[in-house]
Order: structure tokens, then sequence, then C-alpha cells
């Protein structure tokens, strides 16, 4: 990105990426996602991860937590119950 229209510089923020060659300022990935390795684009949480956004990382949910690709919190199953992968 470039803020004064002359310099260029990285978008390498917590969270940032620029998808557009020239622009005035980076973006944020937004929750259920982080920035590519490259920081063009963003990439989904995997499954049993997720962000809240504006992060470089997807974190892993906690013992007995679960969660689908791109979500930005997990989800606890009842006492007494675990969660199917198969079903979801």
């Amino acid at each position: 990105y470039s803020d004064d229209g002359l310099t260029c510089k990285q978008c390498d923020g917590d969270g940032q990426y620029n998808d557009i060659d020239g622009a005035s300022a980076c973006k944020l990935a937004s929750a259920g996602t982080k920035p590519s390795a490259n920081r063009t684009t963003t990439e989904l949480c995997p499954k049993n991860h997720f962000s809240i956004g504006a992060n470089d990382t997807c974190t892993a949910c906690p013992d007995g937590g679960h969660s689908k690709s791109g979500s930005f919190a997990c989800e606890k199953c009842p006492q007494y119950e675990e969660f199917d992968d198969l079903t979801g």
C-alpha cells in the first residue's frame, strides 16, 4: 500500500493483507479468516480452529470444542455428548 502515493509499504501488521496494487491502505482479515502467506488475500480458518479477525493466525479450539472451517468461535458439546465429525 502507499499512504503518500509515492512509497510502497508492506501490509505486514497483525491480520493485514492487500488485494489491490497501489491501494492507499491495508485491509484486515475478517472473523474466521487469516491473511494468506503472501498477504494478497485471506484464507478460511481450518476446521476446529477459529479467529475473531484482524489476526495472522487461527487458534485451535480448546479441549472439548469444535468448529467448522471459517469460524469465529468454537462450540462445546453438551455434557455426556461428543462431536460427530461425520454428521457435524
